[in-house]
Formats: structure tokens, C-alpha cells, sequence
């Protein structure tokens, strides 16, 4: 959208590239602010309206003060590019019925794309059978996706979300060509449910979730 001199969210360019209808999309730009950018690219995301009252209508309900709906996934992206030097970047987010797949470069276009699969269908008694068939899918997927576009696949796929805790453990880990974004230490913190003293639940498949909400907020500061 950097063609355009005064963005707009009721411009009929911005709403013709949204994935939903008008009356459902809620639309934000962040301007790409950088020297050595001479196009003066502007990033739009797109959110379903209906999602988003859903959770401040949840808020409001149990009397919680609400400070503000981030996406995750896009602002982990921009982390990875300030570390990593990539012709193409890719980062993959794992959610329970499906995986959404962010390809882009630091500080300029970022495509995101939704695959109809999680890890729920993957999960079996036998986790690293489970595991490799996943990542294989998802590798394939991205693939196809680059082919489209004439892109190569970059050294790394970096993964996020919940299902990579449930696709992964101690002794199954991620396969070659796949990286952890807690690798690159964007955070520091330490989530030790068996040390803390209060009762609490020890959950499998927060650990990442935490680490993404630590990554952004540290961003912040």
C-alpha cells in the first residue's frame, strides 16, 4: 500500500485486500519508518471486528480493565529480522486446528498465509512419528507457497505457538531446518511451576505462549 499518499481504512484499495468482509474488518497501519526505506511502505493489518468485540466483550463481562489486543505473530516477525539476516524470512505460528504461515523481509512486505491443519491432527501416541510428519507438511506447504512467488526457502523456519509444545518435548525435538524463536533470546524469564510455592496446575502447552507474551512486552519497553 505504499502507493497511496493518504491511507484511509474506508479506501477501497486497503479494504479490497482484506480476507473478510467489510462490515467484519477492523484495519491498522503501521508506517515503516526507516532511512534507508525510500518508498515509504506502509504495513496493514487486518483483524476480523467480530474476534476482537468477542474478547472485549469477555473483558467487560468479568469486570477486567482492558489495556489492549496485540497480535502476536507480526511483532515476533519484526524481532526475528532485527537479529537475523534473511533475503526471506519465515515464521510459522501453531495453533490446535491450524497453523498460520508469515513470509516477508525486515521493514518491508509481510504476506501472511492460514494452512487448514494444527497440531491436533497430529496427535498420537508416538510424538516424534507425529512431530516429523507435521514439520514435513508445514515444509511442504511453505515450499509451494515460495514457488509461487519464485523465493527460496531461508536457512531457518521459525516457529511460534501453542502447538509447538505439544509437538515437542525433551526428548523430541525440532527437525533440522526448524528453530525455536526462544533461541534467540529475545526475553529472559523463568516459568518453574514445580518451584513455585502457591498451588498451581504444571500445563504442557503454555511455556511458548508465555515466551511470545514476554518477547512483545520486552519490546515495549
Amino acid at each position: 500500500l505504499s502507493d497511496l499518499k493518504q491511507v484511509s481504512k474506508t479506501d477501497s484499495k486497503v479494504q479490497s485486500k482484506s480476507p473478510y468482509l467489510p462490515a467484519d474488518t477492523m484495519v491498522d497501519f503501521l508506517r515503516i519508518s526507516d532511512q534507508t526505506i525510500k518508498s515509504g511502505l506502509i504495513r496493514t493489518i487486518y483483524t476480523r471486528k467480530d474476534l476482537i468485540e468477542g474478547w472485549t466483550n469477555t473483558f467487560q463481562i468479568i469486570d477486567q480493565p482492558i489495556i489492549g489486543l496485540v497480535p502476536a505473530a507480526p511483532h515476533i516477525f519484526d524481532s526475528i529480522t532485527s537479529k537475523v539476516i534473511e533475503k526471506t524470512t519465515i515464521l510459522i505460528d501453531i495453533e490446535c486446528n491450524s497453523t498460520n504461515v508469515f513470509i516477508g523481509s525486515k521493514l518491508a512486505e509481510l504476506n501472511s498465509h492460514k494452512l487448514p491443519f494444527g497440531y491436533s491432527l497430529y496427535i498420537s501416541k508416538n510424538l516424534k512419528e507425529s512431530s516429523n510428519n507435521f514439520f514435513e507438511r508445514i515444509r511442504n506447504s511453505v515450499n509451494l507457497i515460495l514457488s509461487e512467488s519464485d523465493e527460496e526457502l531461508s536457512q531457518d523456519i521459525f516457529v511460534m505457538g501453542s502447538g509447538l509444545d505439544k509437538l515437542t518435548n525433551q526428548d523430541v525435538i525440532l527437525p533440522i531446518g526448524f528453530k525455536n524463536i526462544s533461541e534467540l533470546r529475545f526475553a529472559n524469564y523463568s516459568y518453574l511451576p514445580k518451584k513455585i510455592k502457591i498451588h498451581e496446575l504444571i500445563s504442557n502447552s503454555i511455556d511458548s505462549n508465555i515466551y511470545s507474551m514476554v518477547s512483545i512486552l520486552s519490546s515495549c519497553v
